[in-house]
């Protein structure tokens, strides 16, 4: 298997809270606001940003994310200016990529042009599904032929690269019409596709649909089923899965989620945005109107933080590893971890590979098709009774937040 590059530098986050509507199975950081609400939000954005780079200003970034939410409910007149501002505060590599994620019925070949020549390489675009009454099923504003027309204005406008975000495993998803959805989008030639198991989180109005008996999800052995087809339709289009969620053409994997991934460095702007710089991690308030306010105020925008030390540690980078299909090099590993943690860590990787969850030789220890299944139990298996921390499954479910 040809393996990734290691990260070449840190990565920028920059959340958007804003949408059209709340789609049925979001439970993420995201709300509908006011014209006056998205317009205060972005002040606040540009002033925490403005802060960070006088303490950041010896990091250099390979990637920035613009993420939601909704990203693009912003003109991309002020998404440019916003990126100019990063430009102007940070180090940002020439060959930076950056990510920007988008709905259909947001976007249109001008505003693409105008995010292409402000330096946007990348789009990671909501679809979902094509399948009118699948988008009905999961809320979402726009229709198969806006997820068509917003992917050909992506083609016109000539980005770099074109991602497309799907969701597996809905009540009427079966190997059959499965199959045949994703068809429809490999032929489209993307670059790179998220495809995202379907979860049911309390609170979402999914939830409470199901609570009523109003549907019924997939059993296992047809999950398992829907995977393999999954994997088999996109690999015939060369597509090759890097991680447990995402399948890329060679050298188009998401080097941004990437970095997440091998635990590396990076900053988070906006509302619930989380950061990681040596070894310290926190998380800014989730709730918009709090997060301006404290930046109105000029006070610190975190709400929690944790020193990453010791065990959790090492488990949280061996776990985050064991998300790429590929898995690690010892080695890499090693050079993260504190040397009085190793033998523990081996023991309990050799454990995992002792119930087929991981394979295990001199070099390399990778998941194997059994453990990216079970991600959630070899984080049960590795952390102990703390279980798998939120940072475990954010970078996987973030994209599917569009």
């Amino acid at each position: 298997m040809q393996r990734l590059p290691s990260p070449a530098g840190a990565g920028l986050y920059v959340h958007f809270p804003f949408c059209v509507r709340k789609c049925r199975y979001c439970s993420f950081n995201s709300r509908v606001g006011s014209s006056a609400q998205r317009e205060e939000y972005l002040k606040a954005l540009r002033r925490e940003i403005e802060t960070a780079a006088e303490r950041y200003s010896e990091l250099r970034f390979s990637t920035i994310y613009f993420g939601g939410g909704t990203p693009t409910l912003y003109s991309p007149a002020t998404l440019a200016d916003l990126l100019e501002l990063l430009y102007s505060k940070f180090k940002i590599a020439r060959t930076a990529e950056i990510t920007i994620e988008a709905n259909p019925g947001t976007i249109d070949i001008d505003g693409l042009k105008t995010l292409r020549n402000a330096g946007v390489n990348r789009l990671s675009l909501g679809v979902q599904s094509l399948d009118e009454e699948e988008l009905r099923f999961l809320g979402r504003s726009h229709s198969s032929r806006d997820a068509l027309e917003a992917y050909h204005a992506a083609r016109v406008a000539h980005l770099s690269t074109v991602s497309v975000d799907l969701i597996r495993g809905l009540p009427v998803h079966e190997p059959g019409r499965w199959r045949a959805m994703l068809e429809r989008v490999v032929s489209l030639a993307p670059d790179h596709v998220s495809c995202y198991g379907l979860t049911v989180e309390p609170g979402t109005r999914l939830h409470a649909m199901q609570e009523r008996g109003e549907f019924v999800l997939p059993d296992e052995d047809t999950q398992i089923a829907l995977l393999d087809v999954t994997e088999e339709v996109l690999a015939s289009h060369g597509l090759r899965r890097y991680e447990v969620s995402n399948w890329s053409l060679p050298g188009r994997e998401c080097r941004h989620n990437v970095n997440y991934w091998c635990n590396g460095t990076y900053l988070g702007f906006g509302a619930g945005a989380w950061s990681h710089v040596g070894g310290r991690r926190w998380g800014n308030v989730a709730d918009v109107v709090e997060y301006a306010a404290r930046i109105a105020r000029a006070e610190s925008p975190v709400g929690e933080t944790e020193e990453l030390r010791g065990w959790a540690q090492a488990a949280e980078t061996a776990m985050l590893y064991l998300r790429l299909v590929q898995g690690f090099e010892w080695k890499d590993l090693w050079a993260r971890v504190e040397a009085e943690q190793r033998d523990t860590l081996r023991d309990r990787l050799m454990e995992l590979a002792g119930d087929g969850l991981i394979v295990v030789d001199k070099d390399f220890v990778a998941p194997t098709r059994r453990g990216l299944l079970l991600l959630n139990q070899i984080g049960i298996r590795l952390l102990g009774n703390d279980g798998p921390r939120e940072s475990w499954a954010m970078p996987d479910e973030t994209a599917a937040g569009t």
